[in-house]
């Protein structure tokens, strides 16, 4: 289910002056291009570039940037939780009381 809802919200974000450029690249990229690229940089390979093909997926990689605001647990939604709390606190001022919720670590299931 979160899988789902990753593929479901997960944007692609570049500078708009880059835009036309990075839509030519995705034309000139196979999906089994940049899948091979990913793979090599997710086991930590980070050679140059095999082909002109692989040099544009990694020019992709880094003028492309997934945002994933509306997957919730991810750095960009906490990050949105986080400025919704900011606003909050400069609309209605800084909360006076709070509560903090500790079970014994002798009786929790979670522990």
């Amino acid at each position: 289910l979160q899988r789902r809802t990753a593929l479901l919200h997960t944007h692609l974000k570049t500078k708009r002056s880059h835009f036309k450029q990075v839509a030519q690249r995705f034309v000139n990229v196979s999906a089994d291009t940049l899948r091979s690229v990913a793979e090599k940089q997710n086991n930590g390979d980070f050679s140059e570039p095999q082909s002109k093909e692989e040099q544009e997926a990694h020019d992709l990689l880094r003028e492309v940037r997934a945002v994933t605001q509306h997957v919730p647990g991810s750095a960009s939604s906490k990050t949105v939780m986080r400025n919704e709390i900011r606003g909050l606190i400069m609309d209605k001022g800084v909360p006076n009381f709070y509560i903090t919720v500790n079970p014994a670590d002798v009786y929790s299931p979670v522990l």
